[in-house]
């Protein structure tokens, strides 16, 4: 089962919990999403990228970071790079969510 939290920003699901860390509008109209995701059981977490594109549709970006600055840099700057189509249907609530988000953090990478 899994569970979206609007307050805590928060998709719980049985593989673990996903939170939405950061959002930037790219000038395109799409969006760049940062979720951070913890395993159940586990402490740490991955931050991992998704790109919204003009057309709706979401891709997974390459890659997965440890420390949220680090996602920041690698996510939305000039070298990030698409994966391709998003396979974990379940996380599209919660991304539509951060979409409609205003921008956070306030600085970024450059995109």
């Amino acid at each position: 089962m899994t569970a979206v939290d609007l307050q805590t920003r928060t998709l719980t699901t049985p593989r673990g919990v996903w939170t939405i860390t950061a959002k930037l509008t790219r000038p395109d109209g799409g969006a760049d999403v940062i979720l951070r995701f913890i395993a159940t059981g586990n402490r740490a977490g991955l931050h991992f990228g998704y790109r919204r594109l003009p057309t709706g549709e979401w891709t997974h970006l390459t890659g997965a970071y440890s420390e949220r600055t680090k996602a920041l840099t690698g996510f939305t700057g000039k070298t990030a790079k698409q994966q391709g189509e998003l396979r974990y249907r379940d996380l599209v609530p919660l991304l539509e969510i951060a979409a409609e988000l205003a921008d956070f953090p306030e600085t970024g990478g450059a995109r």
